[in-house]
């Protein structure tokens, strides 16, 4: 890998393919945001998983993008590292003020991250209810993360599905 390969070119890299040409002190802001300044430099692999998932989600929110589509974006993150990522995505799409889906198979994620869920059916995929969470924002990750009551509510939604799944 060249000396150029940085996190920094590989933004370089990415919009060149998308010919976009942003402009190199909207990536240093981002990269800001996300807090990785002082890492602008550093190769890809010497950034741990978690500096990886940021720089993903800063490169996402470059483009200042109206929607935001997460797909089990930190599965692969170890517990602690996960709940830091979550409290860092809700105060940096509630400063951009932008739409987040995301998809997770984690009830407490999706409790502790959403306005609204949707709980889909066991093949063939359907919608079988929307819920709002009651929970006000700014939300403590770290304290909602198992709301009882509106784990249970998300619980009983897929305890049916979960089971027919199970069986044998």
């Amino acid at each position: 890998m060249s000396p150029e390969r940085t996190s920094r070119s590989g933004w370089l890299a990415c919009t060149g393919l998308i010919g976009d040409g942003l402009q190199l002190a909207g990536v240093y802001a981002a990269i800001d945001l996300v807090g990785l300044t002082g890492f602008e430099k550093h190769f890809p692999a010497e950034l741990s998983g978690g500096m990886r998932k940021r720089l993903a989600l800063a490169r996402t929110l470059i483009y200042e993008s109206e929607t935001l589509l997460m797909d089990e974006p930190f599965g692969a993150l170890d517990a602690q590292l996960k709940l830091l990522m979550q409290d860092q995505l809700q105060k940096l799409t509630q400063m951009a003020r932008m739409t987040v889906l995301f998809v997770t198979h984690d009830l407490a994620e999706a409790i502790a991250l959403a306005d609204r869920f949707v709980v889909f059916s066991p093949r063939p995929g359907r919608i079988r209810t929307v819920r709002t969470v009651d929970l006000p924002r700014p939300r403590g990750i770290f304290n909602v993360r198992f709301s009882a009551a509106s784990h249970e509510e998300l619980w009983n939604e897929l305890k049916d599905g979960i089971a027919l799944g199970t069986n044998v």
